[in-house]
């Protein structure tokens, strides 16, 4: 039997069932208007599109070019010391996927972030005065 014929017979099944417990599908999909489905979810697309657009950009206009990037690049930079205390701990469901390897890299990452940030933050005082 090929996987379309197990499909079928699958679906078949399932439609019976539906139809022995007095739910019958194609009564409700012969009725249901596809066109305005397609609109609705069409709608539903722009609507979330938008929303991110202005997530994004509203706190880009008030707090000039930082965004949302380099704040979280900043948090995430700051909060890994205590991940990795959690992530070196003796337990052992994290014993299988050791990040002892990758931890140096993160480590040099997350200093080098720090530098350029302290950097910039001294860059952006000279310019204002």
């Amino acid at each position: 039997m090929s996987p379309v014929q197990g499909l079928s017979t699958m679906f078949y099944e399932a439609e019976h069932a539906l139809r022995a417990s007095g739910f019958d599908v194609r009564s409700y999909v012969k009725d249901f208007d596809f066109g305005t489905l397609g609109i609705f979810a069409l709608v539903a697309v722009a609507i979330v599109f938008a929303i991110d657009a202005l997530a994004k950009l509203f706190p880009a206009y008030l707090a000039g070019a930082a965004g949302y990037g380099r704040s979280l690049l900043s948090a995430s930079a700051k909060a890994w010391p205590g991940i990795k205390r959690e992530l070196v701990s003796n337990d052992p469901r994290g014993r299988g996927r050791s990040l002892e390897n990758l931890t140096p890299v993160l480590d040099a990452l997350r200093n080098a972030y720090l530098k350029w940030e302290d950097s910039n933050a001294l860059d952006f005082e000279n310019r204002a005065l």
